[in-house]
Parts: C-alpha cells; structure tokens; sequence
C-alpha cells in the first residue's frame, strides 16, 4: 500500500473500508467455517493491526491514513478480544480509573462501577486468556448476540468478562476456536511504544478512534435498525466514554479541537442519553467572569441542543399528521407544542418521551445556568447569555417558554430593558418582543390556512 502513489492512497482506503463490513465477515457467518479460514482471517486482522501501529509510530500521516487508521483499529477493537485490554488499559490507566470520578454522571447506572469492571476484566484477559488458549479447552455455556449459549466459569475468566454477564458475539467465536492463537502476530502487531503514548495522551488519535468505534458499535453488536443498543453490554464502553469525559472536564472548553468536538456529535447521535452529561459539563463550563470561557461553552452547547433537534425534527416531520403547518410542527390539538415537533409538549413540559428526557434535563441546566450568566456584571457574557435564549427559546415546550418569560419579566426586565450597553437592550428586545410576536403570527397563519 505504501508504494502506491499518494494520489491513489485515498481511493484504496476508501475500497478498503467498506470490505471490512462485509456479511461474510459477520460473526455469524464465520461460526461454521473451516479452522484453516478461521486462522487465516485472525493473521490478517493482526496484520491490519500491525499496519495501523506502524503508521502510529511515525510522527506525522495524511488525513487519509489517520482516518484508515481509526476505523480499522475500532473493527478490531471488536473483532479480537485480546486487543480490548490493550487498549483500554493504555486509554484509562487502571489508577486514574480507580481514583478519578466523573460527578457530572447522572443515569441510572453506575459509570465508576462499570469502568471497574472493564478494567479488571482487562487484567482478567491478560491473565488468563493464554492460560486458557493453551489449554485448548472449548467453552460449554455463553451468551453471546447471536443467541449461542454455553457454559463455563473458565471461559468467563480467560474472555475477561464477570461472571454470569452476556458476551458478545465475537468473544464467543474466537473461544469456540481456541485453536487459533496467532501468538506471533500479535506481538509484532503491538510492537513499538510511540503508538501508545499517542493514545495515552488522549488527543487527536483518540478522538478519531471513539468516533469510529461509537459509529461502528451498532453494527458490531448486531443491532437491528428497529432496534436499540443495550450500551451498557457493548465491550468497552463504560471505560471509553469515562476517559473521554475526563477530558471533557481537564480541558478548557476554547482549546477542544475539532476532532474532540466530530467524537462528542458521534457519541451523541450514537446515544442520546449522553446529551445530558455532556450538558452538564459545558453549563459548569460557563463562567460569569469570563467571557472566552462562556462564549465558547454556549456554542458548544448550543452545537448539542441543535444536533439533538436536528434528529428529533427528522424523525418527526415523518410522523406529522396532515394539519400540521410545514416548519413550524404545532400540534393541531390546539394545546401547543414545540419548533422541533417533541412528544408531549415539547422541553420543558411535564409530559416528555423517553428519549426526549436527555434533551429536557439538558435544557433545565441550561437554563438555571442563563439566570446565573444574565445576573452578570459583565455585558458581553450578559449578551451572550440572552442570544443563545433567543436562538433556543423555539425548542421550548409552552410551559416551559412561558415560565422563562414570565421570569425574565419579573426579575430582569428592569435591568435588562434600561441596560447601559446597546447589545444587551438590543437582544433582550429581541427575545421579549419579536418572539412573543412570532408566535402570535403563526397562530394567526395556521389558523388562516385551515379555515381557507
């Protein structure tokens, strides 16, 4: 590959990726073939593998490689169980794993206990899995995505997961063929310590692997489109998503690179519970001290709440009944509803989805961060404050848009209306007036469209 010209580099990457994700290659197609493919398929995996650590090692690739390099080691990520330790191990060391929680974590399930488990299931696999290959014994009893079931307290250790816990689909091939252990190739695949430092430091290189592997995590698990993924069973993802979110909270929100904030949009579209946590931690972002700071927190923010809108009004604009004025979503009840068409009044109202609930919660902090920012006594971070309401307040449910208006009447109308900076009476203008006006425009237009 590397003795090809460079000008068609990119067009065999681009051959190369969709390849990978063929059917014949799915976990399920390879459960019944011959030990001689089997074997074969695991050294080119290995190989590919080697390939991308070499490339690691160089200090400096195109667009093209790295891009190669991120989607083909998120495959294998997946694909070779022995790889998961390694890299996660690299990724979240097991003492910043242990000693460092991320307050900002709010569902239902424990993160901390999670990351933990990956992690000892880590050493688990690194324990044991060569005791266990050399063996040569066969799994009895496991629970993989394809519906295989055997049993053995054995093969639980050596594939690095508790106890009594489902594995997934590729953990249960690779034990059904313990076999083939292609010892060599990995060692030379994982040779070189440049490759790890770069993934140690968790920047560009890790970035772009999350990415990858949360667009990749459906297909690996075997997700139907009609259906969800059960995140919590996916292979790494407690300790992925807890090393990322560590980086959210050491790095000022100004310096995230572009790479950081592509994973943060994957992650969401991936799973949308995370919108919340992620919420959470651009609102602690914002200072009302510091306009840099607030400035950019409310853009990444604001980039969050419009990548979530974006999804929910697609899919919303298909359900909508034939009443429905086209842009604006209102429900033809007459009980209002919101610009991106949510179930149940939209945010902020009692009656919200389940997966419109990461949205609402997001938005609440959001907006018990405005009041703190519009309080300010500095005017551009009081400004700031009032143009994301203004860009947002459509995404509101009408409870909740009228609360916010009611309190931006009786606590800073005074304030705000009379302000010395023209920017700030400007945009407040802007929110108290023209979008009390915009809605009594689009009631008179509905109703003017019906009764024509």
């Amino acid at each position: 590959m590397d003795h090809l010209p460079h000008r068609h580099q990119c067009h065999l990457f681009a051959t190369l990726t969709p390849l990978t994700l063929r059917g014949e290659l799915s976990p399920s197609a390879l459960y019944s073939a011959p030990a001689s493919l089997i074997e074969r398929y695991v050294h080119v995996l290995w190989e590919t593998v080697g390939y991308v650590t070499a490339k690691l090692n160089r200090k400096a690739a195109t667009s093209e490689v790295r891009t190669f390099c991120s989607h083909a080691l998120s495959i294998a990520f997946f694909r070779l169980p022995p790889l998961r330790p390694v890299l996660i191990g690299i990724i979240l060391p097991p003492g910043e794993n242990r000693f460092k929680h991320v307050r900002e974590w709010n569902l239902p399930w424990s993160l901390q206990k999670a990351a933990l488990r990956d992690g000892g299931a880590s050493a688990a696999t690194g324990s044991h899995h060569k005791d266990f290959v050399a063996s040569g014994a066969a799994p009895r009893r496991l629970v993989s995505a394809e519906g295989h079931r055997y049993s053995s307290e054995r093969a639980s250790r050596s594939s690095g997961q508790p106890q009594g816990e489902p594995l997934d689909a590729w953990a249960v091939l690779w034990l059904s063929h313990a076999h083939v252990a292609p010892h060599a190739a990995m060692e030379r695949a994982l040779s070189g310590k440049y490759w790890r430092e770069r993934l140690r430091k968790r920047g560009h290189c890790f970035f772009m692997l999350l990415e990858h592997w949360a667009r990749h995590a459906a297909v690996a698990m075997g997700t139907q489109p009609d259906e969800c993924t059960n995140w919590k069973l996916v292979p790494g993802y407690a300790a992925l998503v807890k090393a990322f979110l560590l980086e959210m909270r050491q790095r000022p929100v100004q310096l995230w690179p572009e790479s950081m904030r592509a994973c943060l949009a994957a992650l969401v579209q991936a799973n949308r519970p995370l919108t919340q946590v992620f919420a959470r931690i651009l609102v602690s972002a914002a200072s009302g001290t510091s306009l840099r700071r607030t400035l950019t927190a409310l853009q990444r923010l604001s980039e969050l709440m419009t990548l979530s809108t974006d999804e929910a009004l697609a899919a919303a604009v298909q359900q909508a009944p034939p009443l429905h004025s086209p842009g604006f979503g209102l429900s033809s009840s007459g009980s209002g509803g919101s610009l991106g068409g949510f179930g149940g009044g939209g945010f902020g109202s009692s009656g919200y989805g389940g997966r419109d609930s990461a949205e609402a919660h997001a938005y609440e902090l959001a907006l018990h961060q405005i009041k703190y920012l519009l309080a300010s006594q500095h005017f551009k971070v009081v400004g700031c404050a009032l143009i994301f309401l203004y860009n947002h307040l459509d995404l509101l449910g009408e409870e909740r848009r009228l609360e916010v208006l009611a309190w931006l009447h009786d606590s800073f109308f005074g304030a705000l209306a009379l302000h010395w900076s023209r920017v700030v009476r400007s945009s407040f203008m802007h929110v108290v007036v023209l979008k009390v006006y915009i809605y009594i425009y689009i009631y008179i237009y509905i109703y003017r469209s019906i009764d024509r």
